[in-house]
């Protein structure tokens, strides 16, 4: 009856008014799993219209034959969009492809599209993506009210500069990744991970002075943190500095006793300067500080090699 049709146009409408965009923005484009219960109103609406139909239309020979073939045609129509919109929703990625198809300038959709390709270590796929993002919350058209709030817009900015920098680390780009570093780093100056992460490409470009900078200031922002010490020491040894590379890594080790790196690189610098019993046994130390790590104990076999040799 009629309170049948009122309780589904409800179903109907109240839900699908919710979450359409048309009463105030909800951020949701691809919202097929917003229209669950707008389904259930359209089908019982349905449902009690075919059968007011039917009964009305009850004496005629031919015209329920047409009702039920109408029907039967909407529900095949409605079935062949399900089928069409399934593949959208096979994986994180398809969401975030139709998503750009749809709004094409929404910054968050380019971004979580470039991040899920990071996850999966797809980072060549990615790259386009970072690069998007950021051109997009970079234009004042865009992003007027993100811009307002300073401190925020930086903060999503830098991140976005330092995941591009990332991507392009994990494809062995160093030298592409340390100008985007630098930027992260100008939005954000006191960023642990940005300046943690542009030491190390440095190092890996051989940037070995900036490297040490880089590594400095990560120090100076967490001067507890032994492994920034022990990063300093092996910068140190790198450029030929025995003596200052040795009071990096023993301060690592006061630092930090129970970690074996700064054991191990105590070792190696032992070793390179022609200390080979001193080598031996510290790096034998290392090797029983980390009982589980196999390259401790090969190098500890190769050391004792080398001091016996040398005898």
């Amino acid at each position: 009856g009629d309170s049948a049709v009122i309780e589904s146009f409800l179903w109907l409408a109240l839900p699908f008014g919710l979450a359409s965009n048309v009463l105030f923005p909800v951020a949701t484009v691809v919202g097929e799993r917003l229209l669950y219960m707008p389904s259930i109103g359209f089908c019982v609406f349905g449902a009690v219209q075919y059968f007011k139909a039917t009964s009305i239309i009850g004496s005629s020979r031919t015209l329920p034959a047409v009702l039920d073939l109408a029907m039967l045609l909407v529900c095949f129509l409605y079935a062949t969009k399900t089928w069409d919109r399934n593949p959208v929703w096979s994986s994180t990625v398809t969401l975030f492809l139709e998503h750009i198809k749809i709004v094409p300038n929404s910054v968050r959709m380019h971004h979580g599209l470039a991040a899920e390709y990071a996850k999966m270590q797809n980072f060549t796929a990615a790259l386009p993506y970072y690069k998007s993002a950021i051109k997009l919350l970079s234009d004042k058209k865009f992003n007027s009210k993100m811009r307002q709030k300073e401190k925020d817009y930086n903060s999503t900015l830098g991140q976005y500069y330092s995941e591009l920098a990332t991507a392009l680390d994990e494809l062995s780009r160093q030298e592409e990744a340390v100008p985007y570093y630098h930027k992260a780093i100008a939005l954000q100056q006191d960023e642990y991970r940005y300046w943690n992460r542009l030491a190390f490409a440095l190092v890996q470009t051989r940037r070995y002075d900036e490297g040490f900078v880089a590594f400095f200031k990560c120090y100076s922002l967490r001067p507890e943190a032994a492994d920034m010490v022990n990063n300093l020491g092996n910068i140190y040894m790198a450029t030929g500095r025995a003596e200052e590379a040795m009071r990096s890594y023993k301060l690592s080790h006061r630092l930090s006793p129970t970690d074996s790196e700064s054991l191990y690189n105590m070792a190696v610098l032992l070793l390179r300067t022609g200390q080979m019993k001193q080598g031996y046994e510290m790096m034998v130390q290392a090797s029983r500080a980390d009982p589980s790590d196999p390259e401790k104990r090969v190098a500890a076999l190769k050391a004792k090699q080398l001091y016996l040799s040398r005898r």
